[in-house]
């Protein structure tokens, strides 16, 4: 007896495994960029000694640039989703930590880019839809080449969608400036 969805559910996971992993890739290549300033992003939050938060700083780059691979790559599946959906809760709990202290104006350090993106409720939903999605990407599934094969154009798609939305409210503040 296998313990595989049906090929029916092989485009919508491929399509959340690659987005995912698109998405932990974006994140993980901006932290990695840059390693100074993203340890001073954890140190922002506040809720972790300085030993912890420069550990976590120093390892979570590479933890998501391996689940990320882990997710495109379609192997080893549950476990990335599995990982990859808890990771985002945690990232959710910390930005809420924050607003609910009323500390908005420091930078989420989700992506790190040519602008900072202050923290919000928007944000705590954003992550937690995407755990959502990695929960989605943590199914596994029986499929043909051909469903995998759209699931990954539907994949790129979503991450692009990500892109765009993640992008326009920077944009709208720079271009009232």
């Amino acid at each position: 007896m296998s313990l595989a969805f049906p090929s029916a559910w092989a485009p919508p996971v491929a399509a959340a495994r690659v987005a995912i992993g698109l998405i932990l890739a974006h994140a993980a290549t901006g932290k990695l960029r840059d390693p100074a300033v993203f340890r001073g992003v954890v140190h922002a939050y506040r809720l972790l000694p300085d030993r912890l938060a420069d550990a976590l700083a120093a390892v979570l780059p590479p933890v998501e640039a391996g689940l990320a691979a882990l997710l495109i790559a379609g192997v080893l599946a549950p476990f990335p989703g599995l990982v990859a959906a808890p990771l985002l809760v945690v990232f959710a709990g910390a930005i809420g930590i924050n607003v609910a202290r009323g500390r908005t104006e420091i930078d989420c350090g989700c992506f790190r880019g040519a602008a900072p993106q202050r923290i919000g409720w928007g944000l705590v939903g954003r992550n937690l839809g995407l755990a959502a999605l990695a929960l989605l990407a943590a199914v596994p599934v029986r499929g043909d080449l051909a469903a995998f094969a759209q699931g990954v154009g539907a994949g790129v798609s979503l991450f692009l969608v990500f892109l765009t939305i993640n992008t326009l409210p920077r944009a709208r503040r720079r271009a009232r400036a």
